[in-house]
């Protein structure tokens, strides 16, 4: 069969090989075109090719040689890409959202308004604003959430107030068998 060459990183560069190997022919591979004219000349065949690869230090280092007349050899090593990091502000949009409905209408808009502000940032890179605006959408959103909680709080103590006093003034109007 074939030689697949793969040299070090010192090795000198391979030849050509002195002799070809013969075609193959038979059932699965096409048909033999040795000593055959070619219009266009013949088929180009890969030049010799040393291949080294590019990666940071602490990676394995190869060069790869093909020789003219064989196979190519690939061999893939793990690609490492490295560029800016993007520290992106988190934005509380669903938190603002949410506060706006449920808690605290004023106060939940003035945090979606910060929240949008801080996602324009993040997209232009401005990471000095964004933090400030995040910063503001989240305490606008924990005060929003704060309220909320004591208006549910209160409401509740209200209705139950509600229903001690109004049961008491039925039981004082009807009688202290009255069951309402």
């Amino acid at each position: 069969m074939y030689d697949y060459a793969v040299y070090s990183k010192d090795a000198p560069e391979p030849s050509a090989p002195s002799n070809p190997p013969p075609p193959m022919e038979g059932p699965g591979f096409p048909p033999s075109t040795h000593g055959t004219a070619y219009p266009h000349g013949p088929p180009m065949q890969p030049p010799n090719v040393l291949v080294s690869s590019q990666y940071p230090p602490g990676y394995p280092q190869y060069t790869v040689g093909f020789m003219q007349g064989q196979n190519m050899v690939v061999t893939s090593q793990p690609t490492v890409i490295m560029g800016p990091v993007h520290v992106y502000e988190q934005d509380y949009l669903c938190f603002s959202v949410f506060n706006m409905l449920c808690c605290c209408l004023c106060l939940g808009i003035a945090a979606l308004v910060f929240s949008v502000k801080t996602r324009e940032a993040n997209q232009r890179g401005d990471i000095n604003e964004a933090r400030v605006h995040s910063s503001t959408a989240r305490t606008l959103n924990f005060v929003s959430l704060g309220i909320g909680i004591a208006i549910t709080i209160a409401w509740v103590a209200y209705v139950i107030y509600a229903i001690v006093v109004v049961k008491s003034m039925y039981s004082n109007a009807y009688g202290p068998y009255y069951s309402g």
